[in-house]
C-alpha cells in the first residue's frame, strides 16, 4: 500500500507538470486544484500512518522541492527564460542557495526563496501549524535579502556602507535596497491548521516586504469542510501569488531588454 500511495503522489506531480507544459499554464490559480490534490495525497497517508517505506518517506520530503519546481515552471512558461534551481549565490558574509535564480548562467538579478510549512498529524507526531517554524525562517530570509544585496556590486558591502544605515534613517535604507540587485522574493506555501487564520501568515509577510524583501506571496491551503481533501485559501490582493508572478515576469522582461 505504501509504495502504491507514494507512486500515486509522484504520478500526480508528473501529471501536474505535464499539464503546465502542454497547456501553457502560467498562473497559480490555474494549478491550485492539482496542487491541493497532490498535498492531500501526501498528508492523508501521513495522517493514516501509512508512510514508512523509503519510497513514501522520500515523496513526503519532496514537498518543498515540488513547490519551487511548480513556481519555476509557471515563471518559465511566462517568459521562456531559464531559471537555475538551488544555485549557489555569494552574499557579503556567506553564500546562499535561493530556490530559484535568474539568470541561470550569469550574475543573479533575481532570487526567489520558497518555504513550505505546516504538516498534518502522524502516529507519534502532532500536527504543526504553518507558523510553527516561520519565525526563524523569517529571520533567515531578512538576513539573506540584505546580505545578497550588499555583495551585488564592486565596493558594495563596505563597512562604511553598512555603518551608514543606522545614521541615514529608514528611507535611505529603503532607497538603497530597492535599487540594488538582486531583487529578492519569497513565496510561502502554508498548510493551515483547522483554526489557523490566514491573516496571521499575512502579518509575517507585511513585516518583511515593508523593510527587506522586494515582494512576497502566500499560497495557502487547508482541509475542506467535507474532510476529504484540501481547499485553496485566498490570500488577498497584496500577497496573491499570481500578482507576484506577474511582477517577477515584468522584472525579468525589463532586465532582458536592458541587456540587448
Amino acid at each position: 500500500m505504501e509504495n502504491l500511495v507514494a507512486s500515486d503522489a509522484m504520478a500526480a506531480w508528473q501529471a501536474l507538470k505535464e499539464s503546465i507544459q502542454d497547456n501553457g499554464l502560467t498562473s497559480m490559480s490555474q494549478v491550485s486544484a492539482g496542487w491541493c490534490r497532490l498535498m492531500w495525497l501526501l498528508d492523508h497517508e501521513r495522517e493514516a500512518g501509512r508512510t514508512g517505506t523509503a519510497m513514501s518517506d522520500a515523496a513526503y520530503r519532496r514537498k518543498g522541492e515540488w513547490f519551487s519546481g511548480l513556481l519555476r515552471l509557471l515563471i518559465e512558461q511566462r517568459n521562456h527564460q531559464l531559471m537555475a534551481s538551488r544555485k549557489t549565490v555569494g552574499g557579503y558574509s556567506q553564500p546562499f542557495k535561493p530556490n530559484l535564480v535568474w539568470p541561470a548562467d550569469d550574475d543573479p538579478r533575481l532570487c526567489l526563496f520558497t518555504r513550505v510549512t505546516g504538516s498534518s498529524a502522524a502516529p507519534g507526531v502532532s500536527e504543526r501549524d504553518a507558523l510553527a517554524d516561520f519565525t526563524n525562517r523569517r529571520k533567515e530570509l531578512k538576513f539573506a535579502a540584505v546580505d545578497l544585496k550588499l555583495a551585488s556590486s564592486p565596493g558594495s558591502g563596505s563597512s562604511e556602507e553598512m555603518r551608514s544605515f543606522p545614521n541615514s534613517g529608514l528611507q535611505s535604507f529603503q532607497s538603497w535596497r530597492t535599487q540594488k540587485d538582486p531583487a529578492v522574493y519569497v513565496v510561502w506555501g502554508a498548510r493551515l491548521g483547522p483554526a489557523e487564520p490566514v491573516e496571521t501568515c499575512l502579518e509575517q509577510l507585511v513585516a518583511m516586504t515593508g523593510t527587506y524583501l522586494d515582494g512576497a506571496a502566500l499560497v495557502a491551503w487547508r482541509t475542506n469542510e467535507a474532510m476529504d481533501g484540501y481547499e485553496w485559501v485566498r490570500s488577498g490582493p497584496d500577497f496573491d501569488a499570481d500578482t507576484l508572478l506577474s511582477s517577477i515576469d515584468a522584472r525579468i522582461a525589463a532586465n532582458s531588454v536592458s541587456d540587448e
